[in-house]
């Protein structure tokens, strides 16, 4: 009789052991959402977004600046009426792109400190120059409301026998743009139906 109670209690005991030591149950549902974390489409596409490197664009030097200068042909300016830019002497024309930022005197020796280089670089033809000086000597052209954002993208630099004698700063976000050198604009704003001439400009050289 004890050895049939003692037999019974070991089973018991056994019995016990195996359930507490039973896996518990799974939630079927988190596994069947996260199936797709191991399919061979969605590690493809996960390796190839972690191979995408961040678009660098390139600054130009001031070597690159310079032998695209000297490359350029000088302009006949002889037929156009320059209105405003009648008492400045030129040759060259060449408009320049950059990520934006504040106005800076664009020279050969400080190239290399402002906080706003080049990206592209684009001469002007000669119906480009011709349309330029037709919409910058026309009253019309000026005198939109003013925005603050200004920050400019696009600079068309006036050249003479390799030196800078005027640059025009121009914002495509707002309508305002900043000079320097010798011609002066009273109103430095472009209307809104002007401004969009620039932005044809700025296609047709190629710049963003």
């Amino acid at each position: 009789m004890r050895r049939a109670i003692h037999f019974i209690l070991l089973i018991t005991i056994i019995l016990i052991s195996c359930n507490s030591n039973s896996p518990t149950n799974i939630n079927t549902s988190t596994v069947s959402d996260n199936r797709h974390i191991e399919s061979p489409t969605y590690k493809k596409r996960m390796g190839n977004l972690n191979k995408t490197k961040p678009i660098k664009k390139k600054f130009l030097t001031i070597e690159e600046i310079s032998s695209y200068l000297n490359s350029v042909n000088k302009l006949n300016i002889k037929n156009l009426k320059l209105g405003k830019f009648k008492n400045l002497k030129f040759d060259k024309i060449i408009a320049y792109e950059s990520l934006g930022g504040m106005p800076e005197r664009f020279s050969f020796e400080d190239y290399d400190t402002l906080t706003r280089p080049f990206t592209n670089q684009q001469e002007l033809t000669t119906s480009q120059v011709s349309n330029f000086f037709s919409l910058v000597n026309n009253p019309n052209t000026f005198g939109g409301t003013q925005m603050s954002c200004f920050y400019p993208r696009l600079d068309l630099i006036f050249f003479y026998e390799k030196k800078v004698k005027f640059q025009m700063i121009i914002c495509l976000e707002c309508n305002v743009f900043r000079c320097i050198g010798d011609v002066k604009f009273a109103d430095q704003s472009f209307s809104e139906i002007e401004l969009k001439e620039f932005h044809r400009l700025n296609g047709e050289l190629g710049f963003n």
